[in-house]
């Protein structure tokens, strides 16, 4: 859960009645709660209760050769190209697919135990 309660900035910015921990800390109760969702961002401030989506972008493999940062630096606007962008099923996804990109699936890692 994500929520605005009053940092030195944020107190510089907003009302005093908008920083009130009541107006965030009702976020807890579906996080908490028997049917408690998973996978999911909670943001909460000032009374404001929205979920967060997180996405991965198609990116790009690049691999670990002395110039990968620059590398990186020159697509960044294909890293980061949210065209086909996709929500990935389960945490793990993105690790598989990292390996994946890389020429080694799931099982060379699970078999290196």
């Amino acid at each position: 859960m994500l929520g605005h309660l009053g940092t030195r900035l944020i107190a510089q910015i907003t009302p005093d009645e908008l920083l009130d921990p009541a107006l965030v800390s009702p976020a807890l109760l579906p996080m908490v709660a028997d049917e408690a969702p998973s996978r999911t961002v909670l943001c909460a401030g000032a009374g404001h209760f929205a979920a967060a989506n997180v996405t991965l972008t198609q990116g790009v493999q690049i691999g670990a050769e002395a110039d990968t940062g620059a590398q990186l630096l020159e697509c960044w606007d294909q890293v980061t190209d949210r065209t086909n962008e996709f929500v990935p099923a389960y945490g793990f996804f993105q690790a598989e697919r990292e390996l994946a990109s890389a020429g080694a699936g799931i099982e060379a890692v699970v078999a290196r135990g």
